[in-house]
């Protein structure tokens, strides 16, 4: 178990390569669009990413706060168990890690190779452009709504997904990203864009 839980930290770079007061975005070309997007992304000072995951017969559910500082919060739950990761700096505090003493958040040496792999999902830059990966080709699929707000639908033109970007030309934020194949899928929502949120080192010790 402890394997297949370090395994799946950091798996949604992997998943992911598989796969209204603005102006629209729906009849730019669509290398403009990814791009335009991509800058939005990497330039908001916060996000939340929320979403359903499948690694073969696994499923799970994870919950993000990334920011631009570096900073990030993680809850990644498959198989009935969660791993919690905050970093803050360059501080490293986790829970749930299989085999560790205690129920409550510990503080992980820099050097600890398992914090290495737990902070792999909370670099906000790394996560958006392997997401909106400059060297992927897309074609439009068509236009549709995201909880009322209207979204473009691209397809990447390898792989089995399709991403839903802001139809706003102020604020194209990625949306929505579906994919799937052979070795699972992932659904991420994307919210709170640029709400320039905190991330705070947790208590640590206790249940």
């Amino acid at each position: 178990m402890a394997k297949r839980m370090y395994a799946v930290a950091g798996l949604l770079a992997p998943l992911l390569a598989v796969a209204a007061c603005g102006s629209s975005q729906a009849d730019k070309p669509v290398d403009q669009i990814v791009s335009e997007a991509r800058t939005a992304a990497n330039e908001a000072s916060s996000v939340r990413v929320t979403g359903d995951l499948a690694q073969g017969p696994t499923k799970g559910k994870v919950d993000l706060l990334l920011t631009n500082n570096g900073d990030g919060r993680e809850d990644l739950t498959l198989a009935g168990q969660t791993i919690s990761v905050v970093k803050v700096g360059d501080a490293v505090y986790a829970k749930g890690i299989p085999g560790q003493p205690g129920g409550g958040f510990q503080q992980l040496p820099a050097d600890n190779p398992v914090a290495g792999q737990l902070v792999q999902d909370l670099n906000k830059k790394t996560l958006f452009d392997e997401l909106l990966n400059p060297q992927q080709r897309f074609t439009k699929a068509g236009t549709g709504q995201i909880d009322d707000q209207d979204v473009v639908k691209l397809k990447p033109q390898q792989g089995q997904a399709m991403y839903y970007i802001s139809d706003d030309s102020d604020n194209p934020y990625p949306l929505r990203v579906e994919t799937s194949g052979q070795q699972g899928g992932l659904t991420l929502t994307l919210a709170d864009w640029d709400a320039g949120a905190t991330v705070e080192p947790p208590r640590t010790g206790g249940p």
